[in-house]
């Protein structure tokens, strides 16, 4: 079988892996949730795409893979590790017609905005996505599936979930991300890891 990074094009991102203590508090997050709204209401992220997305490319030339790379490595020199936390929650745009229900981040945002900004010029020219919002780091719960009274008893929901701090860790590295959609979902592809400067 041809290797997937072979074909003419890939769905790329790059993002920060979550430790899986604190994927396990998310997922808790989601229970909560889910016990009270039911099952059909909000379309949950899964463990295994659970991460902090810095940049995504969309398509790119499979051939670009390594000088993408190469960009990344560049994007991270003299980045040190750096701390950040999984606190508050909150929903995309809006509590009374929310599409996307979200964890915060805190800890050390200057030094995650400075490897996000570092990112985006060492790597602007690559692929067919063009960031039209400002960076907003997150880690995506779920996807909203309905509209109207209903979307706003989800919105409702998150406006009385209140989350405190739920853990921090050390980011030591990136990762370089393929992504392929089917009919249940994505999945996802670890191609390459960018590790950052020792402390």
């Amino acid at each position: 079988m041809a290797d997937s990074t072979k074909s003419e094009f890939i769905r790329a991102f790059v993002a920060i892996a979550i430790p899986g203590v604190l994927i396990a508090e998310a997922q808790r997050v989601q229970a909560q949730l889910e016990a009270q709204l039911g099952r059909d209401l909000v379309r949950w992220t899964r463990a295994e795409q659970l991460h902090l997305t810095l940049k995504f490319f969309g398509n790119i030339a499979a051939t670009e893979i390594e000088e993408l790379t190469a960009a990344l490595r560049r994007a991270a020199e003299g980045m040190t590790v750096f701390r950040l936390s999984l606190e508050g929650a909150g929903c995309f745009p809006a509590p009374r017609n929310p599409n996307v229900l979200w964890l915060g981040i805190g800890g050390d945002l200057e030094a995650m905005k400075k490897l996000q900004q570092g990112v985006g010029r060492e790597t602007g020219r690559f692929g067919s996505h063009l960031d039209e919002r400002e960076f907003n780091p997150h880690l995506t719960l779920g996807r909203v599936k309905v509209r109207g009274p209903q979307s706003r008893r989800v919105g409702e929901a998150m406006q009385r979930l209140h989350v405190a701090t739920l853990g921090d860790w050390s980011v030591t590295e990136m990762e370089f991300i393929q992504s392929k959609l089917s009919s249940q979902g994505s999945s996802y592809t670890r191609l390459t890891t960018v590790r950052l400067s020792a402390d």
